[in-house]
């Protein structure tokens, strides 16, 4: 054998040698890709089955709710037509009913409350870390404020003047440390 043979043996095998490590680092690539991929889906199935029990129990909810707004009509109707059959007690019966449909907004009105601090958790969190020094009032206001609620809007949920809402609206501000040519709702869907 000669140095020429030699040489083209050794090439020939550090060719060989080149292409199993190519082959089986495109083999290791290919297992990599998959398991990343096999993880990616898990992921995005254990997203989805979680909302899915998120929207099973809002949908719960919401029927609950449903019947309950049922069952005060109801209540209600029967009032009413307890009213119409007895003059003398109508009087006090519209007080009832009155009464319950307040005590029935009230709870409404709080069931609104809790669901949009539970949907603004996440934003809760950034803003109290950023503004520690914002209140459970200011934090609503902000998420309000966030959705694109109009100073009326947030007046008739909140239950005050939509004047105290611009009012409000000027301490948020200070207390963000932005200007008025800066738009909040720009700003806070920007946090």
């Amino acid at each position: 054998m000669d140095l020429f043979s030699i040489l083209s043996i050794i090439i020939t095998l550090l060719i060989a040698i080149y292409m199993l490590f190519l082959i089986k680092k495109n083999r290791h690539k290919s297992l990599s890709y998959f398991k990343q991929e096999k993880e990616v889906l898990a992921l995005e199935r254990k997203r989805l089955a979680d909302l899915i029990k998120e929207k099973t129990i809002e949908l719960a909810v919401k029927a609950k709710e449903d019947d309950n707004k049922l069952r005060l009509l109801n209540i209600i109707r029967e009032k009413i037509e307890d009213g119409e059959k007895n003059p003398n007690i109508l009087h006090y019966r519209l007080r009832e009913i009155k009464r319950m449909l307040d005590e029935y907004l009230e709870i409404d009105n709080k069931t609104f409350e809790i669901q949009m601090d539970e949907i603004h958790q996440d934003f809760f969190k950034k803003m109290k870390n950023s503004y520690p020094n914002l209140s459970i009032y200011e934090l609503r206001l902000c998420a309000y404020l966030k959705i694109g609620l109009t100073s009326k809007e947030m007046s008739e949920i909140l239950r005050i003047l939509p004047s105290s809402i611009n009012v409000s609206r000027s301490r948020l501000r200070k207390k963000l440390n932005i200007s008025h040519e800066v738009d909040l709702y720009t700003f806070l869907n920007d946090i």
